[in-house]
């Protein structure tokens, strides 16, 4: 009875703890509750094993079935018990795993629902696109701190992943992931399926396609895709391995979502505006046009119709000039403007004249580079012909930040307006030719008219300051007066800066100038390229100053040189140049100033008369007669002198002869040093050989740096620490005094540190390439590397030129003479690079020529004696001679063949040797040439330098002296 008791009572326990577990856990409380059906299985099982225990335990049991069954009667009420009790805990598990799975939604969904409430409230401020999207990276990784990310926008165009925002990467990691390929990598097949990936090391990218290791263990990519649209990605990245789970793709992915449609949004909603923009635009231009075309027409009645009828044009299609550009003699041309052109590069030129050949409306794109090597258009020229009786002359529209965007329509307004500008060119033409004729014979007639308010001065500064208000606007005057050893100086000078008159320096016979003394007639010059090609033949010192005259304005496209005369005596000369000239007026310029000049010199000779009372004619010699008697002079004493040493040198005379020959010889010679001493001039060196300084670049710059040095790469440059590394390679010496080297290259370095940003370091690279020694100075990120060499592509020209239109590199001005050259980075400013370029200088030979051919000369002068004195002596050191009676000869035989030396007479009619050996230097061919002179003249260093030549030979010479200067020269020649 007790086992029956027990029995039962344990049947009710289990079905209340049954039925307490039911309830107590709200099993049916939900539809969705796991485990449910497994506990009442379970349950039902343990509840039947009871109930049959208390079965058993009923009178009579064990007569209800055969004895041999009792046993699996209790085996199967044992496995209904355990069953029961496994499904029972199977059930609870399934439960628990149910709720805790809730729980963590739950929590998922609050974490989600937070950051995109974060998110939405920040999105309601009126943040740009990159500021939304900075923003929205760092809310995403607020919850995951030990991570770093980024987001990528896509550009289908150039198949590349662009970063816009990224947190936690270091400065080299931002510049691997800054344009990431779009191809065979997570990022790319994330965006391609439009599907949250897990991945484990991520990829980084170098600019040559080569995979790299990072640091990054565990990466996460959620695509940015609306609709069919794919916009870029978000990528999560951590040091750990196997980091990301489902969970935090489930709660990201709606913020992908929300973020890829925000960025859509951005994007409708900026090109709506745009639209709006741009019909705006079409309102305005169009109010605009009407107004425009107004302020045209009032340009016909302004005192400077070009300068007004320009400015009139400003802003049409959002340009920010207009000029009438044309092409005068090959040249580019500006007619006028609404202001001032002084940004034309080399490249621009070219351009714009072949736009102006094709005759044709063309845009010219000026592009340029940003720092992190993006090309952008800096400025764009809109180019339409206007079409003036046969020549090539548009107006040009020009504006910067952006290509000009015009349709058809577009190109039907400028044609009116280019048609409007050649009328407007055509008045001003007239206009132009009826002031000049009005005011320029007004003011020549004033030359000759002697009172109180106009008295007779006898010198050329009246005649300066009287024909600078009879020119155009922008014109200049220079007067150069002859001094006593027939040179010329420049004394005044209007329209030009003051501070460049002291420069000029004309030699006789020099280039324009001394063809006017010559004929005594005026020359004249019109168009940039003959003005240039006259200016080239003169001496490299006179050259620069003409350009420093002109200044920033150029080659002007006139030039007159005119001589004023007292008597007979030329006094001085008369240099005036006009930019902007037409061809119709050259002919009224040229009769205009032939008569200024020649009126101005009977003023002059009327003064004269005046101040002595009588037409006497002053017996002084002057310069040029001076130097005629001692170039004669000279010229006897080197035939005596060579004649006489050719003579003592033959075998076949005897001792007496000799000896009276050496008697001769120093009779001639006592006769050279009486005339040197008795007109006080001092005798020059012997042989006259220019002496060259060789000094190593890479000796110069450790020198430089050394002053300058902190530690190991760290210098105190322009006052702040800069880091510098050097690339220097073992070159050759370079001609070019060491002071003036230091001075050019603590210049160059100067300036390039005034260019260089925090994270930019400084490379200085020497190398020797065929004849030249270059030094290479860039500036660049740290972690990039430094400029290849310049030689490679930089565009070089002379400092000499570099210095006319960069006058910010004054560090180049130590440099000039010496056959140097520059380059550097013209697109984008400051410079990325500058670069000088040292012509090499061989060390003497011992013996050139002498195992080889016999060394070829060409002999120059104009006086018989000396051109045969200086063929037999030659000949008879063995050396190959063919001689030339002019300059224009020589010149012309340089042409025909290669000479090793060339050996030239200074002062001679025509071509002076000066020039002539400029002309050959400008042939581009390093021929030696060797000056031979009287010792009353003297030539700077650089002059000679410029010209090419190589060494002086002052008459009267010896034959050792020829030999020794020959020797020098015809050395330099093979090392070539």
């Amino acid at each position: 009875m007790s086992g029956m008791m027990a029995s039962v009572l344990m049947a009710v326990l289990t079905l209340a703890m049954l039925l307490f577990l039911v309830i107590r856990l709200r099993f049916f409380a939900g539809s969705e509750v796991s485990g449910r059906a497994t506990f009442v299985i379970g349950g039902l099982l343990v509840l039947s094993a009871a109930a049959w225990q208390i079965v058993s335990q009923t009178a009579g049991f064990g007569d209800w079935f055969l004895e041999s069954a009792y046993p699996w009667l209790d085996l199967t009420q044992l496995i209904f018990l355990v069953v029961g009790l496994l499904l029972l805990a199977v059930g609870l598990s399934l439960y628990s795993d149910y709720w805790q799975t809730r729980a963590e939604d739950i929590d998922n969904r609050e974490e989600r629902l937070a950051l995109l409430e974060n998110l939405q409230r920040d999105a309601r401020e009126p943040y740009q696109l990159m500021e939304m999207l900075n923003i929205s990276i760092k809310e995403i990784l607020t919850g995951l701190p030990e991570c770093a990310g980024a987001i990528f926008l896509l550009n289908r165009s150039r198949r590349q992943l662009v970063l816009t925002a990224y947190m936690g990467l270091s400065r080299n990691e931002i510049a691997s992931l800054e344009y990431y390929p779009f191809g065979r990598n997570l990022v790319s097949q994330a965006v391609d399926v439009g599907e949250p990936l897990m991945g484990g090391n991520f990829a980084f990218f170098d600019r040559g396609g080569e995979t790299n290791e990072s640091r990054f263990q565990s990466s996460l990519v959620l695509p940015l895709v609306s609709g069919l649209e794919k916009i870029g990605a978000v990528v999560l990245l951590t040091e750990k391995t196997q980091f990301f789970s489902r969970s935090e793709v489930r709660y990201l992915a709606p913020v992908a979502e929300w973020l890829a449609e925000k960025i859509k949004s951005a994007r409708l909603i900026r090109e709506l505006t745009a639209a709006e923009k741009r019909f705006e635009k079409v309102q305005v231009r169009q109010t605009e046009m009407s107004a425009r075309m107004t302020a045209a027409t009032e340009a016909f009645s302004a005192a400077d119709t070009l300068t007004a009828y320009c400015r009139s044009l400003t802003g049409l299609f959002d340009s920010r000039s207009a000029h009438i550009m044309g092409i005068v003699n090959g040249l580019l041309d500006t007619y006028g403007g609404s202001e001032p052109l002084s940004d034309m590069t080399e490249s621009y030129r070219t351009a714009m004249i072949d736009a102006l050949d094709r005759d044709k409306p063309l845009i010219i794109n000026q592009e340029a580079v940003t720092d992190d090597g993006t090309p952008y258009v800096a400025w764009s020229s809109l180019v339409f012909p206007i079409g003036r009786e046969g020549r090539r002359v548009a107006l040009v529209l020009r504006r910067e930040s952006g290509p000009f965007n015009v349709g058809e329509g577009d190109l039907g307004v400028v044609e009116i307006f280019a048609r409007m500008a050649r009328l407007v060119m055509r008045q001003n033409d007239y206009s132009r030719l009826d002031i000049t004729r009005r005011k320029g014979l007004a003011r020549i007639i004033e030359l000759l008219r002697f009172d109180a308010d106009h008295p007779a001065e006898a010198d050329e500064s009246f005649l300066v300051s009287h024909m600078s208000d009879m020119l155009p606007a922008h014109s200049g005057v220079l007067a150069f007066t002859r001094q006593t050893n027939g040179s010329l100086r420049a004394t005044r000078g209007t329209g030009v800066e003051q501070d460049f008159l002291s420069d000029f320096d004309f030699l006789p016979g020099e280039g324009i100038i001394g063809r006017v003394l010559e004929a005594q007639q005026p020359q004249f010059v019109f168009g940039r390229t003959s003005v240039g090609r006259s200016l080239e033949s003169l001496e490299a010192t006179n050259r620069e100053a003409f350009y420093h005259a002109f200044g920033e304005r150029g080659l002007p496209t006139f030039m007159a040189a005119c001589p004023i005369a007292v008597y007979n005596r030329q006094t001085a000369i008369a240099v005036v140049f006009m930019y902007d000239i037409m061809d119709s007026e050259r002919g009224e310029y040229e009769r205009l100033l032939t008569l200024a000049a020649g009126l101005y010199s009977v003023r002059l000779t009327i003064a004269e008369l005046f101040r002595n009372q009588a037409p006497t004619v002053p017996v002084e010699m002057d310069g040029q007669e001076l130097g005629g008697i001692i170039n004669r002079l000279n010229n006897h004493l080197s035939a005596i002198i060579g004649n006489a040493e050719l003579a003592v040198s033959r075998s076949d005379i005897s001792g007496d002869i000799k000896r009276h020959i050496d008697s001769i010889l120093g009779e001639a010679e006592q006769a050279a040093g009486y005339v040197k001493s008795s007109l006080g001039k001092a005798w020059p060196t012997a042989g006259g050989v220019v002496q060259e300084e060789i000094v190593d670049i890479n000796d110069i710059l450790a020198e430089t740096l050394e002053e300058a040095l902190i530690s190991e790469n760290l210098y105190m440059i322009g006052g702040r620490p800069r880091e510098v590394f050097l690339k220097t390679h073992p070159v050759v010496g370079v001609a070019v005094p060491g002071k003036k080297l230091h001075e050019a290259i603590v210049g160059v370095i100067g300036r390039m540190a005034e260019a260089v940003d925090d994270d930019e370091v400084i490379t200085v690279s020497t190398y020797h390439l065929s004849s030249h020694v270059y030094f290479d100075i860039s500036r660049h990120r740290k972690q990039l590397p430094a400029l290849e060499r310049a030689a490679g592509f930089g565009e070089y020209q002379s400092v000499e030129t570099a210095l006319r239109f960069r006058n910010s590199e004054r560090f180049l001005s130590h440099l000039t003479g010496y056959g140097c050259f520059f380059a550097s980075d013209r697109a984008q400013q400051p410079p990325l690079y500058m670069s000088l370029k040292f012509p090499t200088v061989s060390a003497p030979a011992s013996a050139v020529g002498m195992d080889g051919p016999p060394v070829s000369i060409l002999a120059i002068d104009d006086q018989p004696v000396i051109l045969e004195l200086m063929s037999a002596m030659c000949q008879s050191l063995g050396y190959e001679v063919v001689t030339a009676s002019s300059g224009e000869v020589g010149l012309r035989l340089s042409q025909e063949r290669d000479f090793d030396v060339i050996v030239t007479d200074l002062a001679m009619p025509g071509m002076s040797g000066l020039e002539l050996a400029a002309r050959i230097k400008q042939d581009q061919r390093e021929t030696p040439s060797i000056l031979v002179t009287g010792w009353e003249v003297t030539i700077p260093e650089i002059q000679l330098e410029a010209a090419g030549i190589t060494g002086i030979l002052h008459k009267p010479f010896r034959i050792e002296q020829l030999t020794e200067i020959i020797g020098a020269s015809s050395k330099r020649s093979h090392a070539r």
